[in-house]
């Protein structure tokens, strides 16, 4: 093994893929960033809204160099709206979508939506709703 403190995760999920580090924050970074853009069909980024562009390598300056790109960018919640510069993790992201809803039993749910005991509901709910 050429890194012992690689994982076997990480092994498994980069398998014949190929990677480098660039400083995209200084020119010479930003060339050779558009150069690797000029032989992509796809560029995946993850920065905060606006930081692209900020350095010079939104969308319109990449399609520039090649007009076919494909540029997407992967955030919290989305590149506008009133929550596009939170930052979260994937499990907040599940509790906003109430994912952990679904953790719930159907009984749960039929409970948690009836205002108030009926003499209909099921013992379950009853016994939930009981002093």
């Amino acid at each position: 093994m050429s890194d012992p403190e690689k994982s076997l995760f990480w092994f498994a999920t980069n398998t014949s893929k190929r990677g480098i580090t660039l400083n995209i924050e200084v020119s010479d970074g930003q060339e050779l960033f558009k150069r690797l853009a000029k032989t992509a069909d796809i560029v995946v980024e993850s920065f905060e809204p606006g930081y692209m562009d900020f350095i010079g390598l939104a969308y319109a300056s990449l399609k520039a160099v090649k007009h076919d790109i494909i540029f997407t960018s992967i955030t919290s919640f989305g590149q506008t709206g009133p929550y596009a510069h939170y930052q979260a993790t994937d499990l907040v992201g599940a509790a906003m979508a109430a994912w952990p809803a679904s953790w719930a039993t159907w009984a749960d749910l039929r409970c948690a939506w009836a205002p108030t005991p009926s003499p209909t509901s099921t013992p379950d709910c009853r016994a939930r709703w009981a002093p």
